[in-house]
């Protein structure tokens, strides 16, 4: 891939971890929101609560492929991966059980948000970084 498909990726992965925090501020709040409380798509559930969580999971693991094998790919790649397995399983309830009262949302957003706080400060450290590598090379 070239660099600008990394980038690409890069800010996917940080508009997924935004958007997971987003998600979590809606439901702690009670805000009251537009889209439908059983939201489907041809039938399939598509609740945000397990969809967003669970594309920003795939997101990090593919990512995490690309950096290659180190440890902060490999504890982010783990909780991506319990992430995506927790989004699967609880859509997969969703869709075959009975409505009732179902916690699937509740913990894939516990694996959720950990896992976008550690991208997002990561991103935080990447740009102070950058940005102090630029400030010391103008310098010279």
């Amino acid at each position: 891939m070239s660099i600008l498909d990394r980038s690409v990726l890069q800010a996917v992965e940080t508009a997924l971890a935004v958007a997971v925090l987003l998600v979590v501020t809606v439901m702690v709040t009670n805000v009251p929101f537009e889209y439908p409380s059983g939201p489907t798509l041809g039938g399939v559930p598509i609740d945000p609560e397990l969809v967003v969580p669970g594309a920003f999971g795939v997101i990090v693991l593919v990512n995490g492929a690309m950096d290659g094998l180190d440890i902060w790919s490999s504890i982010v790649g783990a909780i991506g991966a319990i992430t995506v397995l927790l989004a699967s399983g609880s859509l997969y309830t969703l869709y075959t059980s009975n409505p009732g009262m179902f916690a699937g949302g509740l913990f894939t957003l516990a694996t959720g948000v950990p896992l976008s706080l550690l991208i997002l400060g990561r991103r935080a450290v990447d740009m102070v970084a950058y940005q102090r590598r630029n400030t010391i090379s103008d310098a010279r």
